[in-house]
């Protein structure tokens, strides 16, 4: 009778404890789905909103007017 209570109890424990465990996510990963495309590559689709794509070999400049108004909408 001892052997089936100690059985039990461990299996109790067991119940409780893993869970916690598998539950837990193993990193902190997310993927993330915009709605728009990204002010790095925007080549001025929408009306009223100009383009904030670089030129070729340019880079983004995020402090930008069209940028900051692009990436409000």
């Amino acid at each position: 009778m001892k052997r089936l209570a100690t059985i039990i109890l461990v299996i109790a424990v067991l119940a409780v404890v893993f869970p916690t465990y598998a539950e837990k996510p193993e990193s902190d990963v997310y993927i993330v789905l915009m709605s728009a495309a990204p002010a790095v590559v925007y080549e001025g689709d929408v009306e009223g909103l100009e383009a904030t794509k670089p030129g070729k070999g340019g880079k983004i400049n995020p402090n930008s007017a069209h940028v900051k108004k692009y990436t409000k909408f």
